[in-house]
């Protein structure tokens, strides 16, 4: 007797397999904000051509642990401002005589004592600020500065409100940390002001400079081998031959069932549709089946703030809650109630959901231009 399968074993088979591959897929950095590989408007590769053009050829670290060879000036540029943990093993080599410079670093904690160190709270500053330098005004978008009254270094860039670039002398080298990773980002390459400070700050000591890289998810071969990171070549070189055997045979199911024919297929008349509606109505129905809501909401979440975003003319980049807020009051008079409701999770149902589409359409109808 032949067995018989249930009509929905192509979708088990399809989900078996998709599962597979998240399983035993190697895990990788995907956010590349900050890197001098990257070209987009948040990333550092006008900022190393513009030290080559100057002579000063920067090295890319892709190393996990920190050089020690000979004294350097190691640049770090977070993806995201974020605490800065006390390192003593970073200390220590700072001490050495070498300098560590960190961009994106909004408090500073000891770990080991569970206290403080520094902070940088949102004040009332501008988010957007020329800040004055000798190296020409310096731009800077964020609210956040450097906590005064925990002030334990000497400012290097600042205004009334605090300051934003801090350095700490220790021992025969330095530690310099900026409260916002984008001094240098492409999108200043029309501020002068940025890149020439930017360049005299990591050119002061006259050691040669380092960029890491690392933190970008750029290893050299020695390190993706111990970090388990690298391409599909070095994974599968890596997997035991049981892994890709299953992984084969579950890929080479799914390929014979897409290629097999039930019979003739069936022509259905119907109004003729674009090949883009046609698309869309089909991804819907496998989402809805699949009760993906989720999903939806959070793909369509994301389109909706980046649409919001540049329309107040915020960029692409996702930018602070708190930001997004005050800058909408501030072009709009209206308030932010209704558009941090709209940033809220929507309740996991299709009427909310069509509410919350409604909402998002009345926000970007007060951005449009009256008729």
């Amino acid at each position: 007797m032949a067995l018989k399968l249930p009509r929905s074993w192509p979708w088990w088979l399809l989900g078996a397999a998709v599962f597979a591959i998240l399983l035993f897929a190697p895990a990788g950095r995907s956010d590349r904000r900050g890197s001098s590989y990257s070209r987009s408007p948040d990333g550092y590769a006008a900022w190393v051509a513009y030290l080559e053009e100057r002579g000063k050829r920067p090295e890319r670290w892709q190393r996990s642990r920190l050089p020690g060879d000979r004294n350097v000036v190691l640049l770090k540029v977070y993806s995201n401002t974020r605490p800065w943990l006390f390192d003593k093993s970073e200390l220590d080599w700072v001490e050495r005589g070498n300098t560590l410079i960190i961009l994106g670093v909004r408090s500073a904690r000891d770990e080991a004592n569970g206290r403080r160190i520094w902070s940088a709270p949102v004040s009332d500053a501008d988010i957007r600020t020329p800040l004055p330098s000798a190296a020409g005004p310096v731009r800077v978008e964020t609210r956040r500065r450097y906590n005064s009254q925990e002030a334990l270094g000497k400012a290097l860039l600042t205004d009334r409100f605090g300051d934003v670039v801090r350095e700490y002398r220790v021992g025969k080298g330095r530690l310099v940390t900026a409260v916002t990773p984008d001094l240098g980002a492409n999108a200043y390459q029309e501020e002068p002001g940025n890149y020439r400070w930017l360049t005299e700050l990591v050119s002061a000591d006259g050691l040669p400079v380092l960029i890491d890289e690392a933190i970008h998810g750029y290893l050299d071969s020695e390190d993706k081998v111990k970090t388990g990171a690298g391409d599909w070549s070095e994974y599968l070189a890596r997997t035991p031959l049981l892994i890709v055997g299953v992984q084969l045979i579950v890929a080479a199911l799914v390929l014979l069932w897409a290629g097999r024919r039930f019979g003739r297929p069936l022509v259905l008349a119907g109004p003729a549709l674009p090949d883009s509606d046609v698309y869309i109505q089909a991804l819907a129905q496998v989402l809805r089946k699949a009760g993906s809501i989720d999903f939806v909401r959070e793909t369509i979440a994301q389109e909706e703030r980046l649409r919001l975003q540049q329309a107040l003319g915020l960029g692409g980049a996702i930018v602070e809650t708190e930001v997004l807020a005050e800058t909408w009051t501030r072009r709009t008079g209206q308030p932010a109630g209704p558009l941090l409701a709209a940033l809220e999770p929507v309740p996991p149902n299709e009427p909310a959901l069509r509410r919350w589409l409604e909402r998002w359409q009345t926000l970007h109808n007060h951005l449009k231009p009256d008729p």
